[in-house]
């Protein structure tokens, strides 16, 4: 390894080996690999055909996990321009859950404002109700005090009687 250092350095302008790292990764990826051919020699160092180290290089990633694919994969798959999902076409078990649980509250939400709208309006029907028997029950004083003989009434009670009588006149106008 020294002589190697030596001679890279009297080779390019004294500068020092900085790719030890990649010597020895490269070393221990070649160990195992007895068959492959030694080419060519370049100034005095030996290289491996270019295909057999690509070959090397693809058998070992192919037992490394895949990377996910990009933003830009995404999109195109999303756009139906990119290759389909890894999923399919299928929905994972979870997304169908998910999709019945939302469907379901979305119909358990309407049916309460359904309810609520329902409520409203046998409120709104049930006060309309009892407006109307009040109205009733105002008319029917009205007829009776119209039919009542004042014959006997002071001046005051009658003065009075007329009065309640406008009041229930205009009351009844009113609604």
């Amino acid at each position: 390894m020294e002589k190697a250092r030596e001679w890279y350095k009297k080779h390019n302008n004294q500068k020092p080996f900085t790719l030890e790292y990649m010597w020895k990764d490269l070393k221990i990826n070649l160990n195992g690999l007895e068959s492959l051919k030694r080419v060519t020699i370049i100034r005095g160092t030996r290289f491996l055909n270019q295909e057999h180290i690509l070959h090397r290089r693809t058998k070992t990633q192919k037992h490394k996990e895949k990377r996910p694919k990009g933003q830009k994969a995404a999109k195109q798959r999303q756009k139906g321009k990119g290759a389909p999902s890894p999923l399919g076409d299928k929905p994972s078990q979870n997304m169908v859950l998910f999709h019945e649980a939302i469907t379901t509250k979305a119909a358990a939400l309407l049916k309460a404002t359904e309810a609520t709208l329902i409520g409203a309006e046998a409120k709104k029907e049930k006060a309309i109700a009892k407006k109307e028997k009040a109205r009733a029950e105002k008319y029917q004083m009205y007829l009776k005090l119209m039919e009542k003989d004042t014959s006997t009434f002071s001046e005051a009670k009658l003065k009075r009687h007329e009065n309640v009588l406008d009041q229930l006149a205009r009351e009844l106008a009113e609604e």
